[in-house]
């Protein structure tokens, strides 16, 4: 695979270490059995993995190494939201109010499952009401607090995905990657446009 050819599998590790270790092991003439680790892929994505290798050898020297590795991600990630959903449910358990479930909710969202977070509310007088805000980063909360403020949320906004929107017709909303173009179009002007682009969003739901 020309992919591998000529490069350093510990490239290919998110822990350099565990790339020393396993080689350490394999050269010990140990077997290696649903060792898991996180592996690099081309494209930069990191997936989650389970690795089996057998060494052999030839009059006591190394000839080769036998690897097998299986994609775990969809399971690891699976395992995470139902210890989120675990979580999630003891601590509403405890909470005695709206305000103390929402903080604790969003500490068990930001920034494990997502680096942005915002509740907001469609009260009876119709308007919309934010009422938790938060982001991996506080500095950029801090930015988007104020422009909130200055710019309420537009429940008229015919722009179809808009905030606005999405609290108006009560229909549900996932864009998987959030591209120049989409920001173009949904920017109402050139601060929001700014905003946007400063808080980094990959994806929305």
């Amino acid at each position: 695979n020309g992919e591998y050819t000529g490069k350093d599998i510990s490239d290919f590790y998110v822990d350099k270490s565990q790339s020393r270790d396993l080689t350490l092991r394999l050269l010990n003439g140990e077997k290696i059995y649903n060792h898991e680790i996180q592996i690099i892929c081309k494209d930069g994505t990191v997936k989650n993995t389970l690795v089996n290798c057998s060494p052999h050898f030839e009059k006591d020297v190394l000839s080769h190494i036998q690897c097998f590795t299986r994609d775990i991600t969809y399971l690891k990630r699976t395992e995470k939201l139902l210890r989120f959903l675990n979580a999630a449910g003891h601590e509403l358990s405890g909470a005695y109010e709206t305000q103390e479930a929402l903080d604790k909710i969003t500490k068990l969202i930001v920034p494990d499952f997502a680096d942005w977070f915002v509740i907001n509310e469609l009260r009876v007088d119709g308007l919309a009401y934010l009422l938790k805000m938060a982001h991996a980063d506080p500095e950029k909360v801090k930015w988007a607090e104020k422009y909130r403020g200055e710019h309420p949320i537009d429940l008229n906004d015919p722009q179809p995905g808009s905030i606005g929107w999405v609290m108006r017709t009560c229909q549900p909303m996932l864009v998987s990657e959030i591209t120049d173009e989409i920001i173009e179009k949904g920017a109402k002007d050139e601060e929001q446009r700014e905003l946007l682009r400063h808080l980094a969003i990959s994806s929305v739901m």
